[in-house]
């Protein structure tokens, strides 16, 4: 059983130092970025980035935005690191942003983003039963009505 914690003092070290497979370097930003961007906005309140804990240890690192006009969720980052890729985390971790979005009144909707070739969230989202609206860019985009 997983859960997301936001990056704070306590873990900021250990999402840092979370490493992606070579294969996967090309299709996600690196977690020091990820929380450099956060740390730009942050005076939105409404980007959250979030260690995924599997009990004390640090697996992945998800990065949330709420786009409250919109009242979507937004996946901009999903991460796992490579030790723990294949164990099921990814997918874990979309059902607790799924959950989170689902009690939230607010939130209508959740949208992902994942590069193109990233066969490995294409799954995830497709089993999970996200929908795609199309390409932008050089990534697709997903979305599931929580509403």
């Amino acid at each position: 059983m997983i859960k997301l914690k936001i990056v704070d003092e306590t873990n900021f070290d250990q999402v840092i130092d979370l490493s992606l497979a070579e294969q996967d370097k090309r299709r996600v930003a690196s977690n020091v970025y990820s929380l450099a961007q956060a740390w730009l906005l942050r005076e939105k309140n409404q980007v959250f980035p979030h260690a995924i804990m599997s009990g004390e240890a640090v697996v992945g690192f998800l990065l949330l935005l709420k786009d409250k006009p919109k009242k979507e969720y937004c996946v901009w980052r999903l991460m796992i690191g490579k030790e723990y890729q294949n164990l099921g985390y990814g997918k874990q971790a979309m059902h607790l942003v799924i959950q989170m979005a689902k009690a939230d009144k607010d939130c209508h909707r959740l949208r992902v983003s994942y590069v193109m070739g990233n066969h490995r969230m294409r799954g995830i989202l497709d089993k999970l039963r996200f929908k795609s609206i199309g390409p932008s860019g050089n990534e697709i985009v997903m979305t599931l009505d929580v509403k």
